[in-house]
């Protein structure tokens, strides 16, 4: 299961132009293939490879083209090898069934895709903000660090905590509380960059990873994302402030684990200094 796993994710990561020649060259050494054995030796089934790939990795309409020139091919190489039959009507039913399967299977490959990349996705996603949760936000961060480590540019992570939001969920209730949450949220998607990922990693806990930021450029980020919240929270008269943690990575870490117990560290550090304020730590191994 991991290597088919793995084999398909390499797929996802090749260029186009890569995989329309794997299926050209798929589809014409099928049907050359096809056209030497001579109907005596079938290789229908392998026609499926080409449709499974294009569809998979390309898309629908793709797998659908592709469908039409295996089937378009397999055509040709059957009136080709002089294969008679007792009536034309039965040449072009089995081109037909030939093409109408193929479809078939390019139709289920896409779904399939489409169904695991939605479940997928979900995994990773706040049901409450649709933003990137815990699990994520981890991934999301193995990556930055693998970048780091190839090129050496920093990163910034901000662990950002909303002070007294216990007391406003309890004395308001929950729609409150999530209107609240969905409001953070969404300011902080509008404020950043779209390589900026944003999270929420627990129930009144967000995080930001900042690609491509050292600590002078955190140090203005930070307190800007602060006061657009706290305005936002003003506005809508909650009592809200936003104590933060702000771990500026110039060098890799060993695992996204460990970033995040400093920046956790950091934020903490900020609560316990009086709420509202920000904490800012450079990492270096």
């Amino acid at each position: 299961m991991n290597t088919a796993r793995r084999f398909l994710s390499y797929l996802e990561r090749q260029s186009p132009l890569f995989l329309w020649l794997a299926i050209l060259i798929s589809v014409l050494g099928l049907g050359i293939i096809d056209y030497q054995t001579g109907p005596g030796f079938s290789i229908t089934l392998f026609y499926i490879f080409p449709v499974a790939l294009a569809s998979w990795a390309l898309g629908n309409s793709e797998g659908m083209l592709v469908s039409f020139a295996c089937a378009a091919g397999w055509a040709i190489t059957n009136l080709r090898t002089d294969q008679r039959f007792s009536n034309p009507l039965v040449y072009l039913w089995n081109t037909v069934v030939f093409l109408g399967s193929l479809l078939v299977i390019s139709l289920l490959v896409t779904t399939l895709h489409d169904l695991l990349k939605n479940e997928s996705q979900l995994s990773r996603t706040d049901f409450l903000t649709g933003i990137q949760n815990r699990r994520g936000l981890f991934e999301s961060a193995s990556m930055e660090i693998k970048r780091l480590a190839r090129n050496r540019r920093p990163f910034t992570l901000l662990c950002m905590d909303l002070d007294n939001f216990k007391s406003l969920n309890d004395m308001n209730g929950h729609a409150v509380g999530d209107s609240l949450l969905t409001s953070v949220a969404r300011i902080l998607k509008l404020q950043l960059r779209g390589i900026d990922i944003v999270a929420r990693t627990g129930g009144d806990e967000f995080a930001v990873i900042l690609p491509e930021t050292d600590d002078q450029a955190a140090r203005k980020v930070a307190p800007r994302l602060q006061g657009l919240l706290r305005e936002e929270m003003q506005t809508h008269q909650w009592p809200i402030t936003f104590s933060i943690g702000a771990l500026t990575c110039i060098s890799a870490p060993s695992n996204a684990e460990e970033i995040f117990q400093l920046a956790d560290q950091l934020m903490y550090d900020s609560k316990r200094a009086g709420k509202n304020t920000i904490s800012y730590k450079v990492y270096s191994r």
